[in-house]
């Protein structure tokens, strides 16, 4: 089964895409001074930014996810050392988790206003 890190540490330079597992566990020890065998994840972009690897190590070995954008940019937040998991997965979507704004959502006529943990904004979504 699939286990993902809460946490992920990312690598403030740019990273060489063509890195493999070894190349980026290397880095892993060597930029982020964390061991790449901690379970955490490890976050690398290239200099653009259109690309991205995922890098982490469950119980049987090592994960190592990759995507490239068609187009735009991943918005980075400043500074971006360390995030949990809900931010990574905003940014992966190429939502700026720092300028977040949705809609308000009503539910019942009222409106809704939920806090994602991990996050820096209230979301209208609804709470059934």
């Amino acid at each position: 089964m699939l286990a993902v890190p809460q946490r992920a540490f990312v690598a403030n330079q740019p990273v060489d895409m063509r890195r493999s597992i070894d190349g980026l566990a290397l880095l892993v020890e060597a930029v982020l001074d964390r061991s790449p065998l901690s379970g955490e994840m490890f976050v690398f972009f290239n200099k653009s930014r259109d690309k991205v690897k995922l890098l982490w190590f469950d119980r049987h070995g090592f994960w190592m996810a990759y995507k490239r954008l068609e187009r735009g940019r991943f918005k980075l937040p400043v500074p971006a050392d360390a995030m949990d998991w809900t931010d990574l997965l905003l940014i992966l979507e190429g939502i700026d988790p720092l300028k977040l704004s949705l809609q308000d959502v009503w539910h019942n006529g009222e409106p809704v206003h939920v806090k994602v943990p991990g996050t820096r904004a209230t979301h209208g979504l609804p709470v059934y």
